[in-house]
């Protein structure tokens, strides 16, 4: 009982350490995008919202058994393929492009929720 008890802890620290990088990628994916700190915070909350509806739903996609690719490839194929819009719906642009690569970056749902409620956290603070 003791062993499982440790296994546990180390399960959960390892997920708080893994949600504290997603959450670094997250943060400096968004600076890079040169995206403000509210629409920053908009578009992590509606990633958070679809994943919770959808992971309710039990509507998202099966993951592949393969390893994803390297970060910053997995980023750039994830790129919506519709042209960057000039208006007000830059934040659903990339909203989507967020989901996308998250899902397949933070294979475990626990560590990529943890991940955007971090990355948003910190979005107030910008």
């Amino acid at each position: 009982m003791q062993r499982a008890e440790q296994q546990g802890e180390v399960l959960k620290n390892k997920r708080a350490e893994s949600a504290r990088r997603g959450a670094d990628l997250i943060c400096n994916w968004i600076c890079q995008q040169q995206i403000s700190g509210p629409d920053g915070e908009s578009i992590i909350e509606a990633v958070r919202r679809e994943f919770a509806v959808r992971d309710q739903l039990g509507n998202l996609p099966p993951l592949p058994n393969r390893a994803a690719p390297p970060l910053p490839e997995l980023i750039k194929r994830s790129r919506p393929e519709t042209a960057f819009p000039d208006d007000a719906s830059t934040v659903d642009w990339y909203h989507e492009w967020l989901s996308r690569w998250a899902y397949f970056a933070f294979r475990d749902p626990v560590v990529r929720d943890q991940a955007l409620e971090d990355a948003l956290e910190r979005q107030w603070k910008r």
